[in-house]
């Protein structure tokens, strides 16, 4: 897994609304780091892309450890969702809303599965019996690895969303990633925008850093500049 970076983008003119990121993983991928407590959140973030772990993790929820293995790998999606439901109910953030999955790097109109994100996206929405929906219907035109440093800028990365179906945007919408990217989030964000919808904030699981970090679980907060929306085509 590779480090990501924050890269606030300015608006040109007027400033659009902020977007508000939320994650609640942090790990370094400093090779000296190891301590356990780095290694309890590398391995949490590889369990929930469904990837095999070394050893066991060592996750603080709710004020008790829980233990993640590769016997229990499957929980780590569903601990996740009470991560996120339980940061709403102190928030105060209530349903009903729409849970939106950011689309994967190359999850595009012409993939035939939805992204790996949707997994979250409804164990985020299972946890609010029935008042939040996943709605899994953002794609890309072009996988994002065709872009290039495009990939990067949020205006581009916005012209490239589409829509599946028609929706009636009805009640607000929390966008949901998996490592934290500020291009991809301010572009969903507009482009949903666009669309008419009132998007709340962005969860993530969580970032890679390189450098050595002290606190690797709990809330973390950043509040972004928004874009302005490209109106869909």
């Amino acid at each position: 897994m590779s480090s990501v970076h924050l890269e606030l983008t300015e608006s040109r003119s007027s400033r659009p609304t902020p977007l508000k990121l939320v994650w609640f993983c942090t790990g370094s991928s400093d090779p000296t780091e190891q301590i356990s407590a780095n290694i309890s959140a590398l391995n949490f973030l590889r369990a929930l892309k469904g990837e095999r772990i070394t050893g066991e993790a060592t996750i603080p929820m709710a004020g008790k450890l829980r233990r993640l293995n590769n016997d229990n790998l499957d929980e780590a999606i569903d601990w996740f969702g009470e991560m996120v439901a339980n940061y709403f109910l102190r928030q105060s953030i209530p349903p009903p809303f729409f849970v939106v999955p950011i689309p994967d790097t190359n999850t595009t109109l012409e993939s035939s599965a939805g992204p790996w994100t949707s997994l979250t996206a409804m164990a985020i929405a299972s946890k609010f019996e029935g008042e939040a929906e996943a709605l899994d219907v953002l794609r890309w035109k072009k996988g994002l690895s065709s872009l290039g440093i495009e990939a990067k800028d949020p205006a581009r990365l916005c012209e490239n969303l589409a829509v599946l179906g028609r929706i009636a945007w009805d009640r607000p919408v929390v966008l949901v990633d998996y490592l934290a990217d500020a291009a991809r989030a301010q572009a969903c964000a507009a482009f949903l925008r666009a669309q008419g919808a009132r998007v709340l904030l962005c969860v993530l699981a969580g970032r890679i850093v390189p450098e050595k970090i002290q606190n690797h679980f709990g809330v973390f907060r950043v509040e972004i500049s928004g874009i302005h929306p490209t109106l869909p085509g």
